[in-house]
Protein backbone atom coordinates (compact mmCIF):
# COMPACT_ATOMS: atom_id res chain seq x y z
CA UNK A 1 0.00 0.00 0.00
CA UNK A 2 1.44 3.08 -0.69
CA UNK A 3 0.82 5.96 1.78
CA UNK A 4 1.63 8.83 -1.14
CA UNK A 5 -1.91 7.32 -2.51
CA UNK A 6 -3.21 7.15 1.14
CA UNK A 7 -2.13 10.61 2.03
CA UNK A 8 -3.65 12.12 -1.27
CA UNK A 9 -6.65 10.77 -1.19
CA UNK A 10 -7.62 11.73 2.15
CA UNK A 11 -6.79 15.29 1.12
CA UNK A 12 -9.10 15.05 -1.59
CA UNK A 13 -12.04 13.63 0.48
CA UNK A 14 -11.17 16.11 2.90
CA UNK A 15 -11.39 19.19 0.84
CA UNK A 16 -13.82 17.81 -1.65
CA UNK A 17 -16.20 18.13 1.92
CA UNK A 18 -15.13 21.12 2.90
CA UNK A 19 -13.73 20.30 6.42
CA UNK A 20 -11.15 20.85 8.29
CA UNK A 21 -8.17 18.16 9.47
CA UNK A 22 -9.48 18.94 12.81
CA UNK A 23 -12.90 18.56 12.08
CA UNK A 24 -12.22 15.34 10.55
CA UNK A 25 -9.58 14.06 13.65
CA UNK A 26 -12.34 14.62 15.80
CA UNK A 27 -15.02 12.90 13.61
CA UNK A 28 -12.84 9.58 13.71
CA UNK A 29 -11.88 9.61 17.31
CA UNK A 30 -8.34 11.04 17.47
CA UNK A 31 -7.25 13.65 20.29
CA UNK A 32 -5.50 16.06 18.05
CA UNK A 33 -5.18 17.18 14.60
CA UNK A 34 -1.93 16.52 14.13
CA UNK A 35 -2.06 13.09 13.72
CA UNK A 36 -4.47 13.10 11.33
CA UNK A 37 -2.52 16.03 9.37
CA UNK A 38 0.36 13.65 9.42
CA UNK A 39 -1.93 10.56 7.83
CA UNK A 40 -2.19 13.65 4.81
CA UNK A 41 1.16 14.71 4.73
CA UNK A 42 2.29 11.07 4.35
CA UNK A 43 4.41 10.80 7.28
CA UNK A 44 1.87 7.96 9.14
CA UNK A 45 -0.45 5.28 7.87
CA UNK A 46 -3.60 5.51 9.77
CA UNK A 47 -4.02 1.78 11.53
CA UNK A 48 -6.97 -1.00 10.78
CA UNK A 49 -9.32 0.62 13.47
CA UNK A 50 -9.00 4.28 11.89
CA UNK A 51 -9.10 3.49 8.38
CA UNK A 52 -12.45 2.10 9.07
CA UNK A 53 -13.48 4.86 10.95
CA UNK A 54 -12.20 7.32 7.74
CA UNK A 55 -13.82 5.03 5.10
CA UNK A 56 -17.01 5.22 7.30
CA UNK A 57 -16.93 9.26 7.48
CA UNK A 58 -16.27 9.25 3.99
CA UNK A 59 -18.56 7.10 2.59
CA UNK A 60 -15.83 5.10 0.53
CA UNK A 61 -13.58 1.64 0.64
CA UNK A 62 -10.84 1.09 2.60
CA UNK A 63 -9.36 -0.25 -0.67
CA UNK A 64 -9.99 2.87 -2.18
CA UNK A 65 -7.89 4.93 0.27
CA UNK A 66 -5.60 2.52 0.66
CA UNK A 67 -5.08 2.86 -3.42
CA UNK A 68 -6.05 -1.08 -4.05
CA UNK A 69 -9.07 0.63 -6.26
CA UNK A 70 -9.99 3.44 -8.15
CA UNK A 71 -13.27 2.98 -7.36
CA UNK A 72 -14.47 5.27 -4.10
CA UNK A 73 -17.00 2.80 -3.53
CA UNK A 74 -17.75 -0.81 -3.54
CA UNK A 75 -19.93 -2.54 -6.23
CA UNK A 76 -23.05 -3.95 -5.26
CA UNK A 77 -21.81 -7.40 -6.11
CA UNK A 78 -19.02 -6.34 -3.58
CA UNK A 79 -21.15 -5.09 -0.40
CA UNK A 80 -23.39 -8.36 -1.18
CA UNK A 81 -20.51 -10.88 -0.56
CA UNK A 82 -20.38 -11.94 2.80
CA UNK A 83 -19.56 -15.40 4.24
CA UNK A 84 -22.14 -17.86 5.13
CA UNK A 85 -21.89 -17.38 9.00
CA UNK A 86 -22.74 -13.70 8.60
CA UNK A 87 -25.57 -14.30 6.30
CA UNK A 88 -27.18 -16.55 8.91
CA UNK A 89 -27.00 -14.32 11.95
CA UNK A 90 -28.37 -11.22 9.54
CA UNK A 91 -31.42 -14.11 8.57
CA UNK A 92 -31.55 -14.90 12.30
CA UNK A 93 -31.53 -11.52 13.27
CA UNK A 94 -34.21 -10.12 10.63
CA UNK A 95 -36.60 -13.07 12.11
CA UNK A 96 -36.24 -11.26 15.79
CA UNK A 97 -39.17 -8.79 16.77
CA UNK A 98 -38.20 -5.06 17.23
CA UNK A 99 -38.18 -5.48 20.54
CA UNK A 100 -35.03 -8.36 20.60
CA UNK A 101 -33.31 -6.80 17.69
CA UNK A 102 -32.93 -4.11 20.15
CA UNK A 103 -31.44 -6.23 23.00
CA UNK A 104 -29.35 -7.96 20.73
CA UNK A 105 -27.74 -4.61 19.07
CA UNK A 106 -26.84 -3.86 22.96
CA UNK A 107 -25.67 -6.91 23.02
CA UNK A 108 -23.03 -6.53 20.48
CA UNK A 109 -21.97 -2.79 21.05
CA UNK A 110 -21.30 -4.25 24.97
CA UNK A 111 -18.93 -7.20 23.33
CA UNK A 112 -17.39 -4.87 21.16
CA UNK A 113 -16.88 -2.15 23.91
CA UNK A 114 -15.58 -5.09 26.00
CA UNK A 115 -13.29 -6.48 23.37
CA UNK A 116 -10.97 -2.99 23.10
Amino acid sequence: MSMEITAKRLQQLRERKGWSKTFVAKKIGLKNMATYANYEYGKRQPDHEILVKIAELYEVSIDYLLGRSDNEKLTEEQQLQIDDRTRKVIETYMKLTEEHQFVMEEMINNLYKIQK
